[in-house]
């Protein structure tokens, strides 16, 4: 399910020749999302390791 942008209705994935929603007729672009293949970890601002899980300060 996937959202439309301009009026909020949900609208199915449907084929490529039907890509509006079915509410307002705006183009919704759907498209293929590769799977994640590696972890990402977000830095910590102040530079230490305080906040990550399982270290103390």
């Amino acid at each position: 399910m996937y959202k439309c942008p301009r009026c909020g209705t949900e609208v199915d994935q449907r084929s490529y020749m039907d890509n509006k929603c079915p509410n307002c007729r705006y183009r919704i672009l759907f498209k293929n999302v590769p799977e994640v293949t590696r972890w990402v970890s977000a830095s910590v601002p102040d530079g230490n390791m305080a906040n990550r899980v399982g270290l103390k300060k």
